[in-house]
């Protein structure tokens, strides 16, 4: 701090800025919630500073607002703008010009920072969400910091609940869209992965030859694939899909020199299973009874026609079960709400309820769609990641994910 203050010599915003970073530098280290709370109690002592005619309207809370008149309430919300741009705003756009006009500024010097792990329960999930969004705002603007790359690390679930839960008047997705980097692996890169943790796991003994992948897979196909193409073809195309799937294959191959086709198959079923799980655990909190609501698919064909799905005997009798197992997971859960007031007779038309489940059950990944003949099949782990239901039509053909055709019992024609 001593060496950058030194930079600020002479130069009343760059101090200013060198005073922020002195201000709240120590805050860094305390918990979220008291960091924010500290920066909110500063906030609105200098907002009620600012309020000629009531200093004391803040601490007045929801019932003081509603006293105020229309034209008091414009007075505070322009005040609390000029407050927040004045103080918060203006410094942090000269901390950020400082950084990169006397910290950041040698084009040799390239600096990366990686924000990883937003997905635990760091903060209240409705802070969390706020300040994620707050974050990526804040890229946005470092962005005019020449020498500095700050990269988020966000899971497509988290992502969309973020947008969801944070939008505002105006707001528009497209807008931060630019920002996105969607992290797609092609089958080499994922073989190249395989093959470097197999060598680890199989050294040869006896010489010094690698052994790759392909070296313990079997040479046959199945469905026209070779071994790995047809492993991969169970995943989203992620390596921990494929590592997950190898490591099951390895467990029911215990005592053999090589993986066949049986040893696959019988690895699958548990690899499907298992993905089914943690694919509801990565949506738990917007679909908590996903695994429930899954069912919907149960013994249905691979591929089938969305008209094909009016003629499930059972779906009231499934719905009625998803809601009436936990209230409280009902009353979060996006499918549980859209299938209530079908249930209740309000708006009892199985076409809109089972348009909505589906484009639920797109957004996930547990199916792809195929919008007419002239769409390809697109799918939200690697094109559009969600899905209008109003797109979806009789002759919109539906794709179950072939990771879940084990677990769902699902008939592959």
């Amino acid at each position: 701090m001593t060496r950058i203050g030194a930079f600020t010599t002479g130069n009343k915003s760059k101090k200013l800025a060198y005073e922020y970073l002195e201000e709240w530098g120590d805050e860094f280290w305390k918990t979220t919630e008291l960091r924010v709370k500290e920066i909110a109690i500063k906030l609105e002592k200098e907002l009620s500073a600012k309020l000629d005619y009531n200093s004391d309207i803040i601490k007045l809370g929801a019932d003081g607002a509603r006293k105020l008149t229309s034209e008091q309430k414009i007075e505070v919300c322009n005040i609390g703008k000029d407050v927040v741009n004045q103080i918060q705003i203006n410094k942090l756009t000269q901390i950020i010009s400082f950084l990169d006009e006397d910290i950041f500024d040698d084009d040799k010097n390239k600096y990366y920072i990686l924000i990883d792990d937003l997905d635990t329960n760091w903060a209240s999930d409705n802070l969390r969400y706020k300040i994620i969004r707050a974050l990526i705002d804040t890229v946005k603007k470092f962005q005019s910091v020449r020498n500095v790359k700050i990269i988020i690390s966000l899971r497509e679930d988290l992502l969309h609940r973020v947008i969801e839960h944070t939008k505002d008047a105006g707001f528009q997705e497209e807008k931060i869209e630019s920002l996105y980097l969607r992290l797609n692996w092609n089958e080499r890169e994922i073989e190249r992965i395989l093959s470097l943790r197999t060598n680890q796991l199989f050294k040869r003994q006896y010489n010094r030859d690698k052994v790759n992948i392909s070296d313990i897979l079997p040479d046959a196909q199945r469905e026209k694939k070779k071994a790995l193409a047809y492993i991969l073809s169970k995943t989203f195309m992620r390596p921990r899909d494929a590592i997950m799937f190898i490591d099951k294959c390895l467990e029911k191959a215990v005592g053999k020199n090589k993986i066949t086709f049986e040893v696959i198959s019988q690895a699958e079923m548990d690899y499907s299973r298992k993905r089914l799980s943690s694919l509801c655990d990565e949506w738990i909190v917007d679909y908590p009874l996903l695994s429930v609501y899954s069912n919907i698919l149960h013994d249905l064909k691979s591929s089938f026609l969305f008209e094909e799905l009016f003629s499930i005997k059972n779906l009231d009798d499934l719905l009625l079960e998803a809601a009436c197992i936990d209230e409280k997971k009902c009353s979060s859960d996006k499918i549980c709400k859209v299938s209530k007031g079908y249930l209740e007779n309000t708006t009892k038309d199985s076409k809109v309820l089972l348009r909505n489940i589906i484009a639920h059950f797109y957004l996930v990944g547990l199916i792809g769609v195929k919008i007419s003949n002239n769409y390809p099949v697109e799918w939200s782990y690697k094109d559009s990641p969600s899905i209008n239901p109003l797109v979806i039509k009789n002759e919109t053909k539906i794709y179950i994910h072939p990771t879940f055709w084990c677990a769902l019992a699902v008939l592959n024609k």
